[in-house]
């Protein structure tokens, strides 16, 4: 906490009369002004609050229960460990109160800090204070952030001295893939460090458990296997990364901090995998009627969007506005809402049908939604067997691809990499991208956003052309060779 306080300012916050102020700014122990602006001395609020702990009684009680320091007398004793909404806690009881040290789970990180102290502090209704160890650093140590029960309201930033004089020892901490509440409850003052494998972005369980169940040359095994693997390689990578970094700060240095876990050494050696190889097994495990096989997909979709798949990106198109996607929705057919293609859309158990285009094999799901009425998972690529006849600028952006043949398609796009059309930006810039590759071979793979692309074919998408516009093969390639 860092907020600028001007005279006035400190008065609110010391709790007494602005001429009480200019009295206490006369002592010889009042902090020295942080700066000046405009042609005013100002403070910082939290050196205002930790003069205020030690000025005496009658300020003592304006500063933060964890700026305050303790009675020597009486010794700090740790109490117990307990689990808050996930969260483990570690209590001590001290001269001060009973105060908690938070360690949020790993799902938690990110959570707004004070609201995370709070919601312990109301889970747990016996801390004086509790302080919640954050994911950022500095050059002092991991940022911590506490909250007093008596003001809730009130957030503030101790600092890990503060918290080993309070406890009378070093403060454990843990890495945040590290923090397992059975093993953070077992700590006790005086613990050895202990070594874990740390926990991971991804449930690898879930592809671990996929791939004992094939044999161990298959597609699906070896590709979920060295998915695994690289996901658990990265988990120990980021961990080694944060340990390193905390231990040289100046708080662990000090011996103020200590490094409660490590992760566990494993062999780091990379599988490589063909492409080839892992489209195959995806394609396989998305026609696959288990849930074992929904499960990896959900969850590779949450990791990377599923850049595998023969298809990700969730598009919306509504036939009632749009000829050519009504054309489009005619010729699907009826598809197994079981199969674990269906998982890509996260409200498929309530569509009123799911389809399936019997040429790309994309999964559509149908719903009772005037405005968007069909959903549909774009191709990766296109297989067709003739070339690019035309490009038609459909309703809400969507895109469809007339081969000479007369087969009509969704135009490939990938997750975060979507196409649009009408101005200049992201999606056009996509689709010039795409059309480039498709004008030159229609089986190519959607571009992933970050080529290349002919500015004369932008400017030509960027027009603002009515719905329902056709721009034919030799419209493109005029504009592709700067002819328009």
């Amino acid at each position: 906490m860092d907020d600028r306080v001007f005279m006035a300012d400190v008065a609110r916050v010391l709790g007494v009369s602005r001429p009480r102020v200019w009295q206490l700014r006369k002592r010889d122990d009042f902090p020295e002004p942080a700066g000046r602006d405009g042609g005013r001395d100002y403070y910082y609020e939290t050196a205002i609050l930790r003069w205020a702990a030690q000025a005496g009684r009658d300020l003592q009680g304006r500063a933060p229960l964890l700026f305050q320091r303790p009675v020597e007398e009486q010794a700090s004793r740790f109490q117990n460990a307990l689990v808050s909404s996930g969260n483990t806690v570690l209590i001590w009881d001290t001269s001060l109160g009973r105060l908690g040290l938070i360690y949020p789970s790993y799902a938690a990180s990110g959570l707004p800090d004070q609201r995370l102290v709070r919601r312990v502090l109301e889970d747990t209704r016996q801390l004086d204070a509790a302080v919640v160890v954050r994911d950022g650093y500095d050059a002092f140590g991991p940022e911590l952030i506490a909250v007093d029960a008596q003001t809730p309201d009130r957030e503030y930033s101790p600092n890990w001295e503060d918290l080993a004089e309070i406890f009378g020892s070093p403060v454990p901490w843990w890495p945040t893939a590290l923090r397992k509440p059975k093993e953070v409850m077992r700590w006790r003052p005086g613990a050895k460090q202990v070594t874990s494998a740390p926990l991971n972005d991804v449930d690898v369980d879930v592809f671990s458990n996929a791939a004992l169940d094939e044999p161990a040359d298959s597609p699906i095994a070896r590709t979920l296997t060295a998915f695994t693997r690289e996901m658990r390689r990265g988990s120990r990578r980021l961990c080694e990364h944060d340990v390193a970094l905390v231990s040289e700060c100046l708080a662990c240095r000090n011996g103020h901090l200590q490094v409660a876990a490590r992760p566990i050494q494993a062999d780091d050696t990379e599988v490589g995998v063909p492409d080839v190889v892992r489209r195959a097994a995806w394609i396989e495990m998305l026609k696959r009627k288990d849930t074992t096989a929904r499960d990896c997909v959900r969850e590779m979709i949450a990791w990377n969007g599923g850049q595998d798949f023969p298809y990700a990106a969730i598009t919306s198109i509504n036939p009632q506005e749009d000829k050519s996607a009504a054309e489009w929705v005619a010729s699907l057919e009826q598809g197994d809402s079981e199969m674990a293609a269906y998982a890509l859309f996260d409200d498929a158990d309530q569509a009123l049908a799911h389809l399936v285009d019997p040429r790309t094999d994309v999964p559509v799901v149908q719903f009772d939604d005037e405005d968007e009425p069909y959903k549909v998972a774009a191709p990766i690529c296109l297989p067709a067997r003739s070339a690019l006849r035309e490009i038609i600028l459909g309703a809400n952006n969507s895109i469809w691809i007339r081969t000479e043949d007369g087969e009509l398609y969704p135009a490939p796009h990938r997750w975060g990499a979507g196409l649009s059309y009408g101005y200049s930006g992201g999606g056009p810039s996509n689709l010039a991208i795409l059309l480039e590759h498709l004008l030159d071979d229609i089986t190519a793979a959607a571009p992933v956003g970050n080529e290349e692309f002919n500015r004369n074919l932008l400017a030509l998408i960027a027009k603002d052309w009515p719905t329902g516009t056709a721009l034919t093969r030799a419209h493109l390639t005029s504009a592709l060779k700067g002819q328009l």
